[in-house]
């Protein structure tokens, strides 16, 4: 072991900890009662680190930790702070320690949840989401540009009511996929629908499809004023095979006509 640091004498350290995070990686999955422990041990380790930090240099630390496998770490939650942050919580959080630890594993689980979303919508077709941020109309924002992702910028993404929220902010839809349910649009197949997540896998990535090819704009209205019966959302044109001679287009009220563009 002394041969081995003097013939690294800068980095046998980080060497010996990358060794135990690739053994740790390759290894094979761990049970529910081997996470357990290996988040104690994990826990045990960091705090006696930060308190020793503590000690000998004045550092101070306020750690929350958990584990991110929804179906196997409800139990794991680690919550410390060192001396000179006592309280901090309490405080600062207006929480007491198992509030936050709570908190922390809503955080981290609706985290995990949208990324497996995510990769089951992009992973398999291959499709990325545009790296252009755009702000969809929400219930405080306002979104000037144009193409690109949509994002929801306050809160629960305003599916049901995007018509109304592009009329507020003077906006339209541009080349909304043709064969798809419109936003707010009821599924014949669910009895109380659930915002955007009435689209099944494919719609979702026609969907991501249309917003990274640019196919789907959305556009600020420069004339005219926008009523209920004013054209909000406009679909692309029917192929040519299609029994329809017009695409869609969904009103402010919500309301789908046939009167969009032709064949």
């Amino acid at each position: 072991y002394r041969s081995f640091q003097d013939a690294y004498p800068d980095d046998w350290q980080e060497i010996l900890d990358t060794f135990d995070e690739t053994r740790i990686a390759s290894g094979p999955p761990l049970t529910v009662a081997q996470r357990s422990q290996e988040f104690t041990r994990l826990t045990k380790k960091v705090t006696s680190l930060v308190n020793m930090a503590t000690a000998k240099h004045g550092f101070e630390a306020a750690l929350l930790m958990c584990g991110k496998v929804v179906n196997q770490d409800a139990s794991i939650g680690y919550i410390h702070t060192t001396s000179g942050a006592e309280e901090f919580w309490a405080s600062r959080c207006r929480a007491d320690e198992d509030t936050m630890v709570g908190h922390f594993k809503a955080h981290v689980y609706h985290q995990a949840s949208l990324a497996v979303v995510a990769e089951d919508v992009y992973g398999e077709a291959q499709l990325k989401p545009s790296e252009k941020k755009i702000a969809l109309p929400g219930r405080h924002a306002r979104a000037p540009a144009l193409g690109g992702k949509l994002m929801a910028q306050s809160g629960t993404f305003p599916w049901k009511l995007l018509p109304t929220e592009l009329a507020h902010h003077r906006f339209v839809m541009r080349g909304y996929p043709e064969d798809m349910l419109m936003p707010g649009e009821p599924h014949v197949m669910v009895a109380r629908p659930k915002g955007i997540s009435d689209l099944d896998k494919r719609e979702r990535v026609v969907l991501a499809d249309a917003l990274r090819s640019g196919r789907l704009t959305i556009e600020q209205q420069k004339m005219g004023d926008l009523n209920k019966t004013s054209p909000i959302i406009f679909g692309e044109a029917p192929p040519e095979e299609s029994m329809h001679a017009r695409g869609r287009r969904m009103l402010v009220d919500g309301t789908i006509d046939r009167e969009g563009l032709a064949c």
